[in-house]
């Protein structure tokens, strides 16, 4: 997410008419096979979180105004892409990673961490963030790569 404007065409996908653009079918598995009825699904559709992704030095600046879009309801730094995407001109991902944090733009929005480990998850609570996703694929491959160490 780099910008307003994008947050904004997410929030559309997100929701249904008249309110967005996303589909609204009650047969596939989000309706239960046609078990759940118009009203039902369409109260479902209201009840998402929409966590924006931030992931260059220049989102974490518009973050206020990514968050600020009605139906965006939080955040979360993509911080190898964040490191990806910077270059020697921009400051170090820690420095990025402090601003946004402490920007009084984003403090009434769900902040959200990734966390590959229970330390870090810990950490991340500690930190100020409300919502702690568990890297798995991380957790997994660092198992796997433990396992062939110990393979030879």
């Amino acid at each position: 997410m780099e910008d307003a404007a994008q947050a904004t065409s997410l929030v559309r996908a997100l929701r249904h008419p008249p309110h967005g653009t996303r589909g609204f079918a009650t047969y596939p598995r989000s309706g239960r096979f046609g078990s759940v009825t118009a009203d039902e699904h369409r109260a479902a559709g209201e009840d998402v979180l929409v966590i924006a992704m931030l992931e260059s030095p220049g989102a974490l600046e518009r973050a206020g105004e990514i968050v600020g879009v009605d139906g965006v309801d939080g955040w979360l730094v993509g911080v190898a892409d964040l490191g990806a995407s910077r270059t020697d001109a921009d400051p170090s991902v820690a420095e990025l990673l402090a601003a946004v944090r402490t920007d009084p733009a984003v403090r009434d929005a769900v902040r959200a961490d990734l966390a590959g480990s229970a330390e870090a998850a810990a950490a991340s609570f500690a930190g100020g963030a409300q919502l702690v996703v568990y890297n798995l694929a991380a957790v997994m491959m660092a198992s796997f790569r433990e396992l062939a160490a110990a393979t030879g």
